[in-house]
């Protein structure tokens, strides 16, 4: 009888400690906002290679929805278990591309807090002269 109650006081203790833990699983809503009229293809370079789980395409007037979890907190939508980017190119009209490396204003990793777990991040008219500007055109 002493050993059912060890057992049953143990379990008890893994239930409780299980759920007052601050790792928990987290889930964070990524909004990436398209506002030209520019078709937008978003390239994650991990490892020198593109990253087809992490790339994405916007069209115009249009926004994608990326959900990323974590431990403890929701994690970046360009990083996964295999990859942390080396370079995010976005490219308009599959033609003009910009290193959002090199112009960390324009990096969408700077996503907007817009809640606890929702993420926002608007390309816009900026972000095409820059891309133009850069190319030379």
């Amino acid at each position: 009888m002493r050993a059912f109650f060890k057992l049953l006081i143990s379990v008890g203790l893994i239930v409780i400690f299980s759920h007052a833990s601050c790792d928990k699983w987290v889930c964070g809503d990524n909004w990436f906002v398209n506002k030209t009229m520019h078709k937008i293809n978003v390239n994650v370079y991990c490892h020198g290679e593109a990253n087809n789980e992490l790339s994405f395409h916007i069209a115009p007037y249009d926004s994608i929805n990326r959900i990323t979890c974590g431990l403890g907190g929701p994690v970046d939508p360009f990083t996964s278990n295999t990859c942390g980017p080396d370079s995010i190119l976005v490219v308009f009209n599959d033609t003009i591309p910009l290193n959002t490396f090199r112009y960390l204003e324009y990096n969408p990793m700077n996503l907007k807090k817009i809640g606890k777990t929702k993420f926002r991040y608007e390309f816009t008219e900026m972000h095409y002269q820059k891309a133009l500007e850069v190319n030379g055109y």
